[in-house]
């Protein structure tokens, strides 16, 4: 299915977390983090949706692990 909106860039293996591995549908797409734009790579997947780790780089995350639990994320302060 495509992603509406955005251009497909081929698809790409993954490893989920219990070992399987897929072939995923991938995207580029643009988005406002941290008031600011970023390009990134989409990898469309059945399920809720995630954020990678490289796009949280820099930040704190605190999760409130419960279902509706919150998630708060925020820049960390810069040390140069």
């Amino acid at each position: 299915m495509q992603a509406p909106g955005l251009l497909a860039r081929g698809s790409r293996r993954a490893t989920l977390a219990d070992g399987s591995i897929v072939a995923l549908d991938v995207y580029r797409a643009t988005v406002q983090w941290n008031g600011q734009k970023r390009r990134v790579l989409v990898l469309q997947a059945e399920g809720g949706s995630l954020v990678g780790m490289s796009l949280l780089y820099g930040n704190r995350v605190v999760l409130d692990v419960v279902e509706g639990g919150e998630v708060l994320i925020e820049p960390l302060p810069r040390t140069h």
